[in-house]
């Protein structure tokens, strides 16, 4: 155990702390002299996942009331409405659906899902909401796919034992001037937040997904099931050597900035680089979707890591493009889409923009 403060290992147990509905151990800090408790939500009274399931309820749909009666009933606690109104608030800055969540109207759930039996169970899911507000024309292809998958997935190319894009690996790929990110995104806090209530490690990713899909405004959709056909990436140096369709299911999808994220939770992301099969999952959205590959973006990430990169920089340095269709993989930077903070800075899009050009990036 580390200090939650400091981040230091000189650590010793000093005493406990009462709350009404259990009994902290305490820690201290030979560091920093801070106290601490392993809680892993610090100065709550109720449990992580009756917190996280209460706000979760409310933003599918739910009245305060309603939600606070169904957490009652499924974990047997006391809360009330304004409990949760009090939560929504403490938590606004991550869990930000509920902001809009007025403007959503009344009627059917708002996330529509569908089991695929792809050699294991996968929970796809999509948010009805969010693609109506967020989403707009110029990805309508992304909106149509999300609803039609469902019905016109090749199952028996997902079931064959053909190439999966999490294993494939791509040949001697050159990633000279591409750069990867490593920047801020909420999308490391919604996963600290989901895992605090998750004692079986087997639903991480899905806890880290529903938690998203429900709460946050930028995740559209989860476990989305990609492919690509032989004839497909036929002629690409990438892929030589391939010669099955390549399936795989995209962890979590989002649409912000004017851009299409295509995310993947990595227990461990500081020493995972899985460049290879987020290209692909990218690559085969955008020939499933007909959206071209310049508006797509990647990343991994964990509770505290975050790390970014363009798909299109290991298309322009590995395949031979016609100029007529390097327009499909090039976005005009000074659109300032492609960033997703202010972390990302001038000094890095002068990078990313030099190494397009196919200047030496210093």
């Amino acid at each position: 155990m580390k200090c939650k403060y400091c981040g230091s290992s000189c650590i010793i147990k000093k005493g406990i702390r009462k709350r009404k509905k259990k009994t902290l151990q305490q820690y201290k800090c030979n560091n920093c002299g801070r106290y601490f408790t392993d809680a892993p939500m610090e100065g709550r009274s109720y449990r992580p996942n009756v917190i996280l399931e209460a706000i979760t309820q409310y933003n599918l749909g739910k009245t305060l009331e309603q939600a606070a009666k169904s957490v009652n009933s499924q974990f047997g606690e006391k809360i009330y409405a304004r409990i949760i109104s009090s939560w929504l608030k403490d938590y606004d800055a991550i869990c930000s659906y509920h902001r809009i969540r007025k403007d959503i109207g009344k009627g059917k759930s708002p996330v529509f899902l569908h089991r695929f039996e792809h050699k294991q169970v996968y929970r796809f899911m999509y948010h009805r909401k969010k693609i109506e507000l967020f989403v707009n024309k110029y990805f309508s292809g992304l909106a149509k796919y999300l609803e039609n998958v469902a019905k016109e997935c090749p199952e028996e190319l997902f079931n064959k034992g053909d190439a999966r894009g999490s294993q494939i690996r791509i040949n001697k790929i050159n990633v000279k001037g591409m750069k990867v990110y490593k920047g801020k995104n909420n999308a490391c806090g919604l996963a600290k937040l989901a895992l605090s209530g998750v004692k079986d490690n087997k639903k991480r990713h899905e806890k880290i997904q529903e938690l998203m899909l429900a709460n946050d405004t930028a995740t559209i959709a989860v476990e989305v099931p990609v492919w690509l056909k032989p004839s497909e990436f036929s002629g690409m140096k990438l892929f030589s050597g391939i010669d099955s369709a390549i399936t795989g299911h995209i962890d979590i999808i989002q649409a912000r900035y004017g851009m299409i994220y295509v995310l993947d939770y990595k227990s461990d992301a500081l020493h995972e680089k899985p460049i290879a099969q987020l290209f692909f999952y990218a690559l085969a959205l955008s020939v499933r979707t007909g959206i071209w590959p310049r508006n797509f973006r990647c990343a991994w990430f964990d509770e505290n890591n975050y790390y970014e990169f363009n798909p299109n920089l290991i298309m322009l340095r590995n395949e031979k493009i016609k100029e007529g269709d390097r327009k499909k993989y090039w976005l005009d930077i000074k659109a300032n889409r492609y960033f997703t903070s202010k972390g990302f800075n001038k000094i890095m899009e002068k990078g990313l923009l030099d190494s397009l050009k196919g200047k030496k990036v210093k």
